[in-house]
């Protein structure tokens, strides 16, 4: 079944305020307790909980049931990282909100697919997954959507989208809701939602070759990421993240000439592996090749 969804609330002109969060918060979307151990010392979970904690910049090991041990690297993680050890599904849903609804006008629809079981909902979501899912949203898996936001000015446009990170049950739940439609997916799916078997993802050993144009001038980003993986304190950390946007600058500034001549599928690949080397350089932590 396709659901098309969007919500409107209100904005409120008062003092502005936000969600705070820990640098990182092992969630448990199932119905049954979870153990996470991390270097040694075994945490457990509760069913539909999150426990916050903290992890100093460097390698970790980390073990579970879904995952078995492997070992870790932080780096960057300040503006908060989930840890996702069931390797869950989770969905990001967006809402605007508007002094009125006037100004709904000024906000396009941007409309993806989710797909859970043999449901599919259209509309502004994002299925997101992962061992580590850093964060994007306003609102944690354990926050609501407020109806009221309290902001210090409005915006030129009049309003602001907001977003939330659901687990797929509090999705469904949130979208019912707003349909009216209360209960249909369990009538159709009496064992509730049933996760896919997801594959742990793991940080390459080495970035993926560019097209041969541009090979020549990749030596910065081998570089760097591969300091990257070898961060052992706060100190590395900071001094990869300096590296990082000296490669990217590097290669940027020698490559620029070259794009006008190459095909349109070597100039994708190069983007593709630019973007993946800016994902997993600033990734909040990443699992080390095995």
């Amino acid at each position: 079944m396709i659901r098309s969804f969007a919500a409107a609330s209100a904005v409120s002109l008062l003092a502005a305020c936000g969600p705070s969060s820990p640098a990182f918060e092992i969630d448990n979307p199932t119905d049954a307790p979870v153990q996470v151990t991390i270097d040694g010392k075994t945490l457990e979970v509760a069913a539909g909980a999150s426990t916050a904690l903290e992890l100093d910049a460097g390698p970790h090991t980390l073990a579970t049931a879904r995952t078995g041990e492997v070992r870790i690297s932080v780096c960057g993680a300040e503006r908060g990282t989930l840890i996702n050890p069931t390797l869950s599904d989770y969905v990001l849903a967006r809402e605007i909100y508007v002094a009125d609804a006037s100004k709904l006008r000024n906000f396009g629809a941007v409309t993806a697919t989710v797909q859970l079981g043999d449901a599919t909902y259209e509309g502004p979501f994002e299925q997101v997954t992962g061992l580590f899912i850093d964060r994007t949203w306003d609102f944690g898996v354990r926050e609501a959507f407020p109806g009221q936001q309290t902001v210090a000015r409005i915006p030129e446009n009049g309003g602001k989208i907001s977003t939330k990170l659901f687990t797929p049950q509090a999705f469904i739940d949130y979208v019912e809701t707003a349909d009216d439609r209360q209960g249909a997916f369990a009538q159709r799916h009496p064992g509730g939602d049933v996760q896919p078997a997801r594959a742990l993802e793991t940080a390459p050993a080495e970035l993926p070759p560019l097209p041969p144009a541009f090979e020549p001038h990749s030596a910065p980003l081998r570089e760097s990421y591969a300091q990257r993986l070898q961060v052992q304190d706060a100190a590395d950390c900071e001094a990869v993240r300096k590296r990082s946007h000296e490669a990217l600058m590097a290669i940027t500034g020698a490559t620029a000439m070259l794009h006008v001549d190459q095909s349109p599928e070597d100039n994708q690949a190069y983007n593709d592996v630019i973007h993946r080397y800016g994902r997993l350089m600033g990734a909040g932590a990443l699992v080390l090749p095995r």
